[in-house]
C-alpha cells in the first residue's frame, strides 16, 4: 500500500522525543502531518500528504533526534515469506533511478533478529530490481537511494533517501 511521509531512525527509546521534534517542526514549516511512534523500537513514522515536500522541510542535518530520514513510498504489511520481492517490485512500479539499495532493520532490540534477513534479501531483491530496471545496473552513490526497512518478517518500509 502506497505511503506518503517520512521514515526516521532513531537511538530506541528516543521516539517520543523524535515524533515530538517532527510535529513541532512540520508545524512551523507549514507541513501538517502526525507521528507514529512507539518507544523502544528505534524508528518514528510522520505521515503526511507530501514526502517530498516534507522532506525538503526538514532537512536531515537540522534533525536533532533522527539518525536517518527517509522520504516513504509504501507500507507493505503481511509479506508472504515465499515472495516478499513481487509486493516491493509491484510498489515500485513506475520509479526508476536508484543508485543503491539499502535493506535494514531499526537499530532495537526487536529489530536485531531481522539483521540476517535483511542481508539474506538484498542478495534477492537486487537482480529483480535491476532486471526491471527500477535500480541501476551497478551501484551509483550519487543517485537516489532505495531503502526498504523491515520492522519484521511481513512488515517492511519502502523508500527513498538522497545522498
Amino acid at each position: 500500500m502506497s505511503a506518503s511521509g517520512l521514515l526516521c531512525y532513531c537511538r530506541a527509546g528516543f521516539e517520543p522525543e523524535l515524533a515530538a521534534e517532527l510535529t513541532e517542526r512540520s508545524a512551523l514549516a507549514l507541513q501538517g502531518g502526525h507521528a507514529r511512534a512507539d518507544r523502544g523500537t528505534g524508528y518514528v513514522v510522520f505521515a503526511s500528504n507530501d514526502s517530498v515536500a516534507l522532506s525538503r522541510a526538514l532537512p536531515w542535518r537540522e534533525l536533532i533526534f533522527a539518525r536517518q530520514k527517509i522520504e516513504l513510498i509504501a507500507e507493505l504489511r503481511m509479506l508472504d515469506p515465499r515472495d516478499r520481492v513481487t509486493p516491493i517490485r509491484e510498489a515500485l512500479a513506475g520509479t526508476s533511478g536508484f543508485g543503491t539499495l539499502l535493506v535494514e532493520h531499526p537499530d532495537s532490540d526487536e529489530g536485531k533478529p531481522l539483521a540476517g534477513l535483511a542481508r539474506s534479501f538484498g542478495n534477492a531483491l537486487r537482480p529483480a530490481l535491476r532486471k526491471a530496471g527500477i535500480l541501476s545496473s551497478r551501484d551509483d552513490e550519487r543517485a537516489p537511494r532505495l531503502h526498504i526497512c523491515f520492522i519484521a518478517g511481513d512488515h517492511a518500509f519502502v523508500g527513498r533517501s538522497h545522498p
